[in-house]
């Protein structure tokens, strides 16, 4: 079979509707489903999404405004990653946002400020000098401890082993 220019038929179906009007709803449902493709890809940014507005003209609300939720929250998520309300929000609050970025009406969120490092020690490396000080300190005395708890063990009738003084 030979290969076809497949955008080069579309345009030429495009700009005769007429004769291609019994396949208009697979038409609307393929073009639907190829512009939410694209407008899905991971590697969608802003500028490309807007360039997608300015193709699709009035028809890019009623294709945005027809996606689900996650799909939403996905598109989003590539052209503004940092935006605040992306787990909460709702159908309509995701919509509007998205058309609100591609008209430019707003700008994408900024990244949240980075954590200052603090700078003396942290907490976990003190924690951690202090334990080994205090292991250290255990070995060096610890000799002298168990010895004094042999000292005053005693064992019972069955031969385990209790302090003086009790039973």
């Amino acid at each position: 079979m030979a290969e076809i220019d497949g955008f080069e038929l579309l345009a030429a179906i495009g700009k005769n509707p007429a004769q291609f009007r019994s396949v208009k709803v697979e038409v609307n449902k393929n073009a639907r489903a190829w512009f939410t493709k694209v407008l899905k890809q991971e590697d969608m940014t802003l500028s490309r999404a807007k360039e997608l507005r300015k193709i699709a003209g009035e028809n890019f609300h009623r294709i945005v405004g027809g996606l689900p939720v996650n799909t939403l929250r996905s598109t989003i998520k590539s052209i503004d990653e940092f935006y605040a309300g992306l787990k909460m929000a709702d159908q309509a609050t995701l919509f509007r946002h998205v058309i609100a970025l591609v008209d430019g009406d707003v700008n994408p969120a900024t990244p949240p400020p980075a954590k200052a490092e603090s700078k003396g020690r942290s907490k976990k490396t003190s924690e951690k000098n202090t334990r080994r000080l205090d292991s250290e300190f255990a070995a060096q005395i610890g000799k002298d401890a168990d010895d004094r708890n042999r000292a005053t063990r005693k064992s019972d009738s069955r031969g385990r082993s209790t302090k003086k003084g009790r039973s």
